[in-house]
């Protein structure tokens, strides 16, 4: 599809590596969740399987919590990046002459929503650098 080639034109080859490897942490934590089924894998991912692959904010954000709860703050935002991808190209699948049975269930990812949980991450690890005492003194003031 031409358009998938632009979608992955656009990212460096460092860029789509990283996209690949959170890309494939999140299709093996739905496989281990019970979300997809056991043989739906990241590497031979085909156009009904991508059509079919659950994506949304609530599923990123406890994919999160699972697996990056004490990752850094890069990290986080990069694995974020990388599922926004991922969820392009799902809904480019989606849109195409794939059959709809058995399609997942799509909601487009609230940006604002995952951007909060980053600044969540980010003022937390501020905290724990200033250490109880400012902690204390912010809840004062």
């Amino acid at each position: 599809m031409e358009e998938i080639r632009k979608l992955v034109d656009t990212l460096s080859p460092r860029t789509a590596h990283q996209y690949r490897s959170y890309c494939k942490r999140y299709v093996e934590w739905l496989v281990q969740k019970g979300i997809v089924e056991q043989e739906l894998r990241e590497e031979t991912l085909d156009a009904e399987q991508y059509a079919k692959l659950p994506i949304s904010t609530q599923l990123v954000h406890w994919h999160l919590i699972d697996t990056m709860g004490t990752g850094s703050l890069p990290s986080i935002r990069k694995c974020i990046s990388s599922l926004k991808f991922l969820e392009k190209l799902c809904l480019i699948h989606r849109g195409s002459d794939v059959p709809a049975h058995g399609a997942a269930t799509v909601t487009k990812l609230d940006e604002k929503y995952l951007e909060n949980v980053t600044r969540v991450r980010e003022v937390r690890e501020q905290e724990e650098e200033q250490g109880p005492l400012a902690q204390n003194l912010h809840i004062v003031s």
